[in-house]
């Protein structure tokens, strides 16, 4: 007799088997050691089949919904009739309403009774099931994939397919080898999905799906597809010419590894591999060039091969930016040898360019190169006492930084120092008058201080201390906007110990402190009204001072100094009359926007002066006398081409022949788009 436990082995397809012990006469119990089969394949009904049942008369067929058969009902009795030896065999199909309502694959269980007159036999641990059946399922399911359309996982999607009961997912790697069952998805819905989440970023796979029911299978075709690789990095980097380092963060739901481009030696990776959400870092130098520079940084996910990718951002570095140097000083005649040029360090700078120019607008030479903030110049070029104008450039690879701000030097001389000009300005606003002999000062005040009009140079004096001449020493006070000059060590040492109005600014230059063949007399000046000193070579503008001006007092003869350009005089600009408020002069100077100024005539050569000439259009100056002209120069700004200089005795009739004798220089500017600007008229006599 076939147990239970054979009948669970034989429920995939096979019958069930019942045994009746025994084999017995008439008058004897029956007996049944044959077969049970309930069918599982038939759309309509339920078959149950039994044989070698023996000295059996009937049959009684019960049907429970379990395999627990006190709960099982009677449903027919079939009549057997018994063959050779006793032995039967019989069929009953089960077409009951309760079997054919029921829906497919529902099971039923059945057990056999076999009976005779003296009574019946059964095993309650004897059975089988079966079920109605439509058959495999159908049709094959036809697979939807979505290539690369989640970051997650591979989408599946399919339509149903009737019958089925469960759907096996299967994959395969592209080669179709190594399929196996990766999910399964019951349900009856139109629309089934499947999403393969164990599956590598941007690798191919093969699936399918296989229909189930417990009919049998119907497999699918097979369909490509691949899980999409996500890489995100972020927008460019740009980053300061400094060396520094830097990481660039990666998201991505693989594996990945960074590279730098070939050729960009001056950037390193410190790291360069992760997995899903991560960062790598990089180190650049300084970039120490004109230029920025870039360099690009490539990120490949590990998608196989079928599907890399990649990103990439540009990394770019700035280029070098140096700032002008500050506090660009050259030495005074600080040494016979050089001249000193130093200055504050620019950020950044490796070296230092010194450029040199005999004046402030002058063609610039390089003095030399320095990797300090200091250069001696000691160029063979460089003349000593001669001013000199410097300017200092920051240097750091191929960058250069702007010129910065000039200052001017100059270099002591050694042996007998040479004079140089002393400059003369005036101040309308100031109502006072100042003296340098620093051409860098000087040009400094003509290109940039509107306050002040240069007016000629008005001696010769020393940078450096020549035999027999003493330290001119120089105030200024910002109570009086005026400077004071004094050779007198007592008089220089009482205004700084007890005179907090006046500034000591050092040594001017040197001048001699008496008189001697070749020299003139600095003859100096104090108002009261002004609080302004005043000082001038000129004898006949002192004594005009002295007789018509009460505002000035003659205090005495300052120093001496030579005369400008070797010679005993030489007129001055504006003089001390019009600071003080109109002095009788020699000369008399008129301009067509009406503004008056002043000059001397003296000697060989007269120079005329106009204060205000910004609106003029012509400059006449008037003599006490007429003179023998041999030439009219004259020196300014903007002055126009067709200046006409013309002569006259009477002021009445005028001739451009030059040399001629006239009492009366007129020089007319044509029409011109910017105003000349008159700074000084030279008339030399014959």
């Amino acid at each position: 007799m076939r147990k239970h436990s054979i009948v669970r082995r034989l429920a995939a397809g096979f019958a069930v088997a019942f045994v009746l012990a025994g084999s017995v006469a008439d008058g004897e119990l029956p007996g049944f050691s044959g077969v049970v089969e309930a069918s599982r394949r038939f759309e309509d009904r339920i078959e149950v089949k039994w044989n070698s049942a023996r000295y059996a008369t009937s049959v009684a067929i019960w049907r429970g919904t379990n395999e627990v058969f006190s709960r099982a009902r009677l449903v027919a009795t079939v009549a057997v009739t018994s063959g050779t030896g006793g032995w039967s065999d019989g069929m009953w199909a089960d077409t009951t309403a309760v079997v054919k309502s029921a829906p497919y694959f529902t099971p039923f269980y059945y057990w056999v009774e076999v009976k005779n007159a003296e009574g019946s036999t059964i095993d309650p641990n004897e059975y089988d099931y079966g079920w109605r059946s439509p058959g495999l399922p159908e049709p094959s399911p036809i697979l939807t994939v979505h290539p690369g359309g989640s970051m997650t996982g591979i989408e599946l999607s399919w339509k149903k397919s009737n019958y089925a009961v469960t759907y096996d997912v299967r994959r395969s790697l592209t080669n179709g080898t190594g399929e196996r069952s990766i999910g399964t998805v019951s349900g009856t819905s139109t629309n089934l999905t499947f999403t393969d989440t164990s599956t590598a970023p941007g690798v191919e796979y093969l699936y399918r799906i296989v229909a189930e029911n417990p009919a049998g299978v119907c497999h699918g075709s097979l369909a490509r597809s691949w899980r999409g690789v996500y890489l995100s990095l972020p927008a460019d980097i740009s980053l300061s010419s400094g060396a520094q380092y830097h990481t660039v963060s990666v998201a991505a739901n693989t594996s990945w590894t960074a590279t730098k481009e070939s050729g960009a030696s001056w950037l390193t990776l410190t790291s360069s591999s992760g997995t899903n959400t991560g960062s790598f870092g990089f180190r650049v130098t300084k970039n120490t060039t004109a230029s920025s520079r870039t360099a690009r940084l490539t990120v490949q996910a590990a998608g196989g091969t079928e599907h890399p990718v990649s990103r990439t951002i540009n990394v770019t570095q700035a280029a070098v930016t140096l700032a002008a140097p500050t506090g660009v000083q050259a030495s005074d005649g600080t040494y016979t040898d050089r001249i000193r040029v130093s200055w504050n360090a620019s950020g950044g700078a490796t070296s230092y360019v010194v450029c040199r120019s005999d004046s402030s607008s002058g063609s610039m030479t390089t003095a030399g190169i320095s990797t300090s903030t200091s250069f001696d110049d000691t160029g063979a070029d460089v003349v000593a006492g001669k001013t000199y104008w410097y300017w200092v450039a920051a240097q750091s690879g191929t960058a250069e930084s702007p010129l910065s701000a000039s200052d001017t030097g100059w270099k002591k001389e050694g042996g007998t120092p040479s004079a140089w000009s002393v400059y003369r300005f005036y101040s309308k606003k100031y109502q006072g008058h100042f003296f340098t002999i620093d051409e860098g000062e000087k040009q400094k005040l003509v290109d940039t201080n509107p306050n002040w009009q240069y007016e000629c140079v008005a001696y010769r004096a020393f940078k450096a201390q020549a035999s027999g001449t003493k330290a001119l020493h120089r105030f200024y006070s910002k109570k009086y906007r005026g400077h004071f000059y004094t050779t007198d060590e007592d008089e220089k040492n009482d205004l700084i110990a007890n005179n907090p109005n006046w500034d000591y600014e050092g040594v001017g230059y040197y001048v001699y402190p008496g008189s001697a063949s070749g020299r003139v007399p600095v003859y100096r000046f104090w108002s009261k009204k002004y609080k302004h000193h005043f000082y001038t070579t000129d004898e006949k503008e002192k004594n005009d001072l002295i007789a018509t001006n009460p505002n000035w007092s003659y205090e005495k003869i300052a120093f001496y100094a030579l005369p400008p350009d070797g010679k005993s005089s030489k007129a001055a600009g504006n003089a001390a009359g019009k600071a003080g408020g109109g002095a009788a002069a020699a000369v008399a100077v008129t301009t067509s926007d009406g503004s008056d100024g002043a000059a001397v005539a003296d000697g060989d050569e007269t120079t005329g002066w106009s204060p205000e000439t910004a609106d003029a259009s012509w400059v006449v100056l008037s003599f006490a006398e007429a003179l023998e002209v041999a030439d009219v120069e004259v020196a300014g700004e903007n002055l126009p081409e067709g200046t006409r200089i013309l002569l006259s005795e009477d002021a009445d009739g005028w001739t451009e022949e030059v040399p001629g004798v006239a009492r009366y220089v007129w020089v007319a500017f044509p029409a011109a788009e910017e105003v000349p600007v008159v700074r000084e008229i030279r008339v030399a006599e014959e």
